[in-house]
């Protein structure tokens, strides 16, 4: 069975810039085409490096819906969360097996955000991200290899020749970034709530 195998490129915009490097090795040294999400599709494109937008791989529906509406999907996390074993025992070879998910957060925009003044109960929800986390979770859970920033390229790539050192270390630091994500926007709420009450 000849089951196609991808990486997923989910960045927020501070982070898109010089990742066509990674991608073309992941492309031409592993064999993995590139599932791209939001602005990603378009900086690749232009960089002439093929890849997949996420949003024309689901149903008409959900094409139309925020890029994390559709990272969140059934159909990307069963490809992040199936194993191997399962493809072959139940025969998924349709599935879209993710071997690699490239995620980072909005960490610094939060720090950014922190004090602005004005700010509203709405407005923090807003700078929430939901779909990153998520799919970092996702990849680390299923033992797949989870890339929260660009400075582990190497380690990500040492992994995918078999490292098992590597990639236990990359998946670390995925779950760092999310720990340090969620501390961010408990900061957040709590100045949010401390301005508040001094007004």
């Amino acid at each position: 069975m000849n089951t196609l195998r991808y990486a997923l490129f989910c960045l927020d915009s501070t982070h898109i810039d010089g990742c066509e490097g990674f991608a073309r090795k992941l492309i031409e040294e592993h064999g993995l085409s590139i599932l791209s999400v939001g602005d990603v599709a378009d900086y690749l494109n232009k960089k002439d490096i093929p890849n997949i937008q996420v949003n024309m791989m689901l149903d008409g529906v959900s094409q139309r819906l925020f890029s994390c509406v559709t990272t969140l999907s059934s159909m990307i996390h069963a490809g992040l969360l199936a194993n191997r074993e399962q493809i072959r025992s139940f025969d998924l070879s349709d599935l879209c097996q993710i071997d690699l998910a490239y995620v980072t957060l909005n960490e610094t925009e939060l720090r950014n955000e922190r004090n602005r003044v004005g700010r509203t109960l709405e407005s923090c929800r807003r700078l929430i991200d939901v779909q990153g986390p998520a799919l970092l979770h996702s990849t680390v859970h299923a033992g797949k290899i989870a890339v929260s920033s660009l400075q582990w390229e190497k380690m990500a790539l040492e992994a995918l020749h078999g490292d098992v050192g590597a990639h236990s270390r990359l998946n670390h630091c995925a779950m760092t970034a999310v720990s340090g994500y969620y501390q961010e926007i408990d900061r957040v709420y709590l100045t949010f709530f401390q301005n508040k009450e001094s007004l």
